[in-house]
């Protein structure tokens, strides 16, 4: 199939947004800090998630790794991840960000802050990509030492539509520790208002050129999260001008038709 575009196309770009030969040696050889590697560390079955990223060392991915960077004019890095590990690489171009449909898409933000919703999702075949084990520990902690001022939502391996649903009144939702920037699952829930623990520290403001973004910053720290949850359940009405600002930045930075409109003008 690749072959076939390679052939009956002028102009080849490669967009990175997922696990490859160059993503993976990256993690394996150069990486310093926190990463999904982590998972390795934690447990048996940790390690076993990561075959699918360590697999694209093997010859024959790298080999079509090299074929297609060698006729594709640029390699795109949808987020902070992928351009961290594309720093060296000639051919990347700067971010062009993961779009998103904005349109239809509802404010469904909680005003109603008596009781604090957190929300966290669990795929099991991500948990330990994700850092779920970290969240986890955290929410423990959390729930003892406000009791009924907040009130705990754990869905498991939910079909998508049924997942958004889910989440619907949720205040906070805590989508990932192992990253620097958001993925899919993270930028729907801002697009609808809700606070979100994700990656967003100094690596997302430095290849995303900008100065702040309306995430906490989720970090492989229990009491770093438990801090994090705190401020917020303690001082609630942030939590609506995070939601707020959260939608905002979505429909600003990742609107799919503004996005389009981006991959046009490389291109072209």
């Amino acid at each position: 199939m690749m072959q076939r575009l390679l052939e009956n196309n002028s102009k080849v770009f490669l967009i990175a947004c997922g696990d490859d030969c160059e993503y993976s040696n990256y993690l394996v050889n150069q990486h310093k800090g926190y990463s999904i590697l982590k998972a390795a560390e934690n447990a048996p079955e940790g390690k076993a998630v990561l075959d699918h990223t360590y697999k694209y060392l093997g010859k024959g991915y790298r080999d079509n790794y090299n074929k297609l960077m060698k006729r594709c004019v640029n390699i795109v890095p949808s987020n902070t991840d992928y351009a961290m590990a594309l720093t060296d690489q000639n051919k990347a171009t700067s971010i062009i960000a993961a779009p998103v449909v904005v349109e239809n898409i509802p404010d469904e933000i909680n005003h109603d802050l008596s009781v604090i919703e957190i929300f966290m999702g669990i795929n099991r075949g991500n948990y330990w990509k994700k850092g779920i084990n970290y969240f986890e520990k955290a929410l423990e902690i959390v729930k003892k030492k406000y009791k009924s001022k907040v009130n705990i939502t754990i869905a498991e391996d939910l079909p998508y539509t049924d997942y958004i649903t889910s989440y619907k009144k949720a205040h906070i939702l805590l989508d990932q520790v192992l990253c620097f920037d958001q993925g899919y699952n993270a930028l729907q829930a801002m697009l609808r208002g809700k606070v979100v623990f994700a990656g967003a520290g100094e690596p997302y403001f430095k290849f995303h050129n900008i100065d702040k973004i309306p995430v906490i910053d989720a970090t492989p720290d229990v009491m770093d999260i438990v801090d994090k949850l705190s401020e917020l359940i303690e001082n609630p009405i942030t939590i609506i001008e995070l939601g707020k600002a959260a939608r905002k930045h979505v429909i600003h930075y990742h609107d799919a038709v503004k996005i389009a409109r981006q991959f046009e003008h490389l291109y072209k």
